[in-house]
């Protein structure tokens, strides 16, 4: 018996665009301690190039003329510009390097302007505006999404996912994000088919385009753009199979990806994903994507996986670096303004989404409350863990859940907030094969766990059927310093002794850890899970493997 889950809960792009906006004026509601005010930005010249100028130009007539200063940086604000006038900042244990200038007032046409060197190698540039040498607690940050110029287009994206709960065959979402008010579209094309344009509803910011009535197992090739002046490099994606009784399938899991731009690997992740796994039908995460909630920050976990993205489909969970602040958050607007996934349109922040007979459940851990008994989340993954049960009795049947803190863990980091997710943990028995976790950066495998009204006990396989009990998987941190430390034996021989990996002696608190992803298959009635591991020279190799039949 691994305890009374009520005792426990009690005791515990890649090319530079050929043509850049020369006039690009951006609204946006300044927010100050005051009253809010319309504000104007823009560049020129037309094409910001690596290793020129731009002026950069604000309005802003509630401010007076002689105070206003630009905020600006690069590459996620993680590009050091070499400039006298250069300084860093640390915020929530990220360096952010940026260049602090005062703007000179034009009296004939009533706009603020200052000139800004673009760094040789820089991908975007971010600026913000503010007054009395940003003392005051006066800033115009774009509704706190900065104000924000690529060098390579799309600004963010092409993201793919999907947005309805079964549509994998023949549907896809299509989001990018780019600070050019215009039309988005995307032109699109099977081998051999003449290309087809579709437009975006929204003519600025974040594009999403559905592209429906696509055929099941056919790769496609597309360009999304801007009008007539941008246009994206060409990218594939490949259609799912149609999946009629059972189900072949692969999948990469990830998370905490929190690569901060100077100490973060998560595109050593990411090549490594690409490289060797090409073949997988998509990718899910536990959560923890950017460093933390900021636009540059989300900036720079997308440029790290711009070609994944755009021909994967790409299904998170929310973690708490994805919300504003640390710590658990129920703001999850970030999360669902760059993913469009099959709760985006009721503005919940966990859904369900189902391949064949497989079904994946992707729950918001940051709201914990609602995983407890009889909590929205809870309600919810009951009626359709049950309404699965009731449906589907074949032995090819698979059902995953994942969230960011996991139910069970053994790592000595966050070990106590595991207790918070025991109750929804209690549905399971029966019912779930796999629950993917991350939070720890410590790669861990429980081994097999059947539950009853209130407790947890060890089996000896895994599977859903009697006898056999539910999976536990902490992925490897995807980018962010990996953890080592275990809770001891001597307090904790309960999680120790459910551990399957990694096999430390019991004397021992302290395991190997690495960056690194999880691989799984489904062929049938048959599984294997493989996790690999990334070593400092980006080299990837299998660490663990489990394989079964159910």
């Amino acid at each position: 018996m691994i305890g009374s889950a009520t005792t426990l809960l009690r005791t515990h792009i890649t090319t530079l665009l050929a043509a850049m906006a020369a006039t690009w004026p951006v609204m946006a509601l300044a927010e100050t301690p005051d009253s809010p005010m319309i504000s104007e930005s823009w560049t020129v010249p037309e094409i910001l190039v690596p290793g020129t100028t731009t002026t950069i130009f604000y309005e802003n007539s509630s401010w007076s003329r002689d105070s206003v200063f630009l905020h600006a940086g690069f590459d996620g604000w993680n590009l050091a510009t070499g400039e006298p006038d250069s300084d860093t900042e640390v915020i929530n244990g990220n360096t952010n390097h940026f260049v602090r200038r005062a703007m000179r007032y034009d009296p004939e046409t009533k706009r603020f302007l200052v000139e800004i060197a673009i760094p040789k190698t820089a991908r975007a540039l971010h600026f913000v505006f503010c007054r009395n040498r940003c003392e005051s607690g006066e800033w115009d940050h774009n509704n706190r999404r900065d104000f924000n110029r690529p060098l390579v287009f799309p600004y963010i994206g092409p993201i793919l996912t999907w947005n309805q709960k079964d549509s994998g065959d023949n549907s896809i979402v299509v989001s990018f994000e780019h600070p050019q008010p215009g039309q988005g579209w995307i032109e699109y094309s099977a081998p051999g088919k003449p290309p087809v344009r579709k437009y975006s509803s929204r003519t600025a910011d974040m594009h999403r385009i559905i592209l429906d009535g696509l055929k099941p197992d056919t790769r496609y090739e597309y360009r999304v753009g801007i009008d007539d002046s941008y246009k994206s490099p060409a990218y594939k994606f490949k259609t799912l199979k149609m999946h009629q009784g059972s189900t072949d399938l692969k999948f990469l899991v990830f998370g905490d990806a929190q690569d901060n731009g100077e100490t973060g690997r998560f595109r050593s992740v990411v090549q490594a994903m690409e490289s060797a796994h090409a073949d997988v039908d998509f990718v899910i995460s536990t959560g923890d994507l950017p460093w933390n909630d900021h636009p540059g920050d989300w900036w720079s976990f997308f440029d790290r996986a711009r070609t994944l993205f755009a021909s994967k489909v790409v299904m998170p969970a929310l973690g708490n670096h994805d919300t504003p602040g640390t710590s658990s958050s129920s703001n999850h607007e970030s999360f669902n303004y760059y993913f469009s996934h099959p709760g985006t349109a009721e503005g919940k922040s966990y859904y369900r989404f189902d391949i064949g007979s497989a079904a994946f459940f992707a729950m918001n851990s940051e709201r914990p409350y609602e995983l407890k008994t009889d909590g929205d989340q809870y309600r919810w993954l009951r009626q359709h863990l049950n309404m699965r049960q009731q449906n589907f009795s074949s032995e090819a049947t698979w059902s995953f859940a994942y969230w960011h803190i996991p139910p069970f863990n053994a790592g000595a980091r966050h070990w106590q907030q595991q207790f918070q997710m025991r109750e929804s943990a209690l549905l399971f028995d029966g019912r779930l094969d796999w629950h993917f976790g991350g939070h720890e950066h410590l790669y861990q495998r429980m081994k097999p766990l059947g539950s009853d009204d209130d407790s947890f006990y060890l089996r000896a396989e895994y599977g859903t059927s009697d006898g056999r009990g539910v999976g536990y998987l902490i992925v490897p941190s995807g980018g962010t310093m990996p953890e080592s430390k275990l809770v001891s034996s001597q307090g904790n021989q309960d999680l120790r002794r459910a551990l399957a990996w990694p096999q430390v002696d019991p004397s021992q608190n302290v395991a190997a850890s690495s960056i690194g992803f999880t691989r799984v298959e489904i062929n049938g009635a048959n599984i294997i899970l493989k996790t690999f591991g990334i070593s400092r020279q980006g080299k990837a190799a299998e660490i663990d493997r489990v394989s079964y039949s159910k």
